[in-house]
């Protein structure tokens, strides 16, 4: 991860500890929004599976933006991957709190796969979730999972564990 550093100001200005943070956490969100703009979108309908008690939608997939960033730093892919934005949205249907692990799910690399290096929250700013999570009953959770993926291909599925969407894209 590479941190974000905001330098320059005003010269003979005194700012306050707080007052700086403040000023990075509105600087990165400002960032963030500017970038979440960007991306071009791949698929843009519902898509959804269900296994063992638990419903995976799929709403949309983007090519970029190439930058994730937060309030306290950035995240790029590494030279010739770009990132893969999933939209998707997580539902318990059971009758109990149960743990889900997003490192359940992955992408075709041809015989590899590729894991979410990001877990997004899906709010207004970025915000990253935890690689696990209890979901209540009935409880639906909005994310974005967000893959490093080649530059020259696109992925045949996603799986999360026995939840499979598979995908298929217009040769034109």
């Amino acid at each position: 991860m590479v941190r974000m550093a905001f330098t320059g100001g005003l010269q003979g200005v005194r700012i306050s500890s707080s007052q700086r943070r403040t000023r990075k956490w509105v600087l990165g969100a400002a960032w963030a929004l500017f970038l979440a703009a960007c991306g071009s979108t791949l698929m843009n309908q519902r898509v959804e599976t269900k296994a063992k008690g638990w419903t995976l939608v799929l709403k949309k997939i983007k090519d970029g933006p190439d930058d994730y960033a937060t309030g306290n730093g950035h995240f790029v892919p590494p030279s010739g991957k770009r990132f893969l934005s999933f939209a998707v949205t997580l539902r318990n249907d059971e009758g109990t709190a149960r743990l889900f692990n997003y490192s359940r799910c992955d992408l075709d690399v041809g015989p590899d796969r590729a894991l979410p290096v990001l877990v997004d929250k899906d709010m207004v700013i970025n915000v990253l979730a935890d690689e696990e999570e209890t979901l209540k009953p009935r409880e639906e959770l909005p994310r974005v999972l967000i893959f490093s993926y080649p530059n020259d291909r696109l992925p045949t599925r996603l799986a999360c564990g026995e939840l499979l969407i598979n995908l298929h894209w217009d040769k034109s």
